[in-house]
């Protein structure tokens, strides 16, 4: 009986201490601590290998439910990224009740129409220390080579934080990266940007320039210092400007910033709303 009660209390230690992993990892964010951390034959999802990270990070409900199935094949990116194309020789009767998939196992008309429809690239997902540049990076190539993705996201929202060690400057590659990316997200709606350096926003509104990227985007949410996405989405209905921080200096500069998004957003001819957040208003900017 001792032998018993000794098993059953070092399952029930196991099993909080599992719940308790899982709990914090979803609170801050790891996607490597995000794995099941509780075994399937107590209850908890099987893992999901050779998915991408930034399907990952989208964190659909349906992912999760399909686990299993996503897991069993060998290659889970081509049923998720290849573009959708319907096969009319499909019989809806041979689906099994309740599951979504055939015989033959998941196919693209599962995935549901909205999977792709929010995305983000968010460096503060893989750790305190994680590189914004770096992360950028991988993701945008795992965009990149998604085409469903590409063609059905609706709203992105990138942050990227810069950790010491790493440089402020962005790398070459990844403005221009950027720029390739975004612009091929032809139906895309949203967009919420927020880099915290005037240089660096510098560097993509560059890239963007050049690639003569024009985003479809008719709601944008920014902070302070990306003025230059007005001139990548003309097409702009509603604007929301949020100041970087509460501590910025007040001075010539902090209202030269929103000074430079009002005359930016008098040019809009299709602007419906305007946010500029907390910012204090200058005689001068009523002129």
């Amino acid at each position: 009986m001792r032998r018993k009660m000794k098993s059953t209390s070092t399952l029930s230690v196991f099993f909080v201490t599992a719940l308790l992993f899982q709990g914090l990892a979803a609170a801050w964010n790891f996607p490597s601590l995000q794995f099941p951390l509780v075994p399937t034959w107590l209850g908890g999802s099987p893992p999901t290998p050779n998915v991408p990270e930034f399907i990952l990070d989208a964190q659909h409900p349906w992912l999760e439910a399909h686990a299993g199935e996503l897991a069993a094949l060998d290659d889970p990116t081509s049923l998720l990224c290849a573009p959708l194309v319907v096969d009319t020789s499909f019989d809806p009767e041979s689906i099994e009740c309740g599951h979504g998939f055939d015989s033959r196992g998941l196919r693209g008309e599962d995935v549901p129409g909205d999977f792709f429809k929010r995305l983000e690239i968010d460096n503060k997902r893989c750790g305190i220390d994680c590189p914004g540049w770096d992360n950028a990076r991988q993701r945008l190539s795992e965009m990149r080579d998604c085409p469903r993705a590409l063609d059905e996201v609706r709203e992105l929202k990138i942050e990227i934080r810069v950790r010491a060690g790493e440089g402020s400057t962005p790398p070459e590659d990844v403005p221009r990266l950027f720029a390739e990316v975004l612009g091929s997200m032809r139906n895309m709606d949203k967009i919420d940007w927020t880099l915290r350096d005037d240089e660096q926003n510098l560097a993509f509104a560059e890239a963007f320039l050049e690639e003569g990227v024009r985003l479809s985007a008719t709601e944008v949410t920014a902070n302070m210092y990306a003025t230059w996405l007005l001139d990548a989405a003309p097409s702009v209905q509603v604007l929301e400007v949020e100041r970087e921080y509460w501590g910025f200096p007040k001075g010539g500069k902090y209202f030269g910033y929103f000074k430079t998004w009002l005359q930016a957003a008098s040019k809009l001819k299709e602007l419906r709303g305007l946010n500029l957040g907390g910012m204090q208003w200058e005689a001068e900017m009523t002129e």
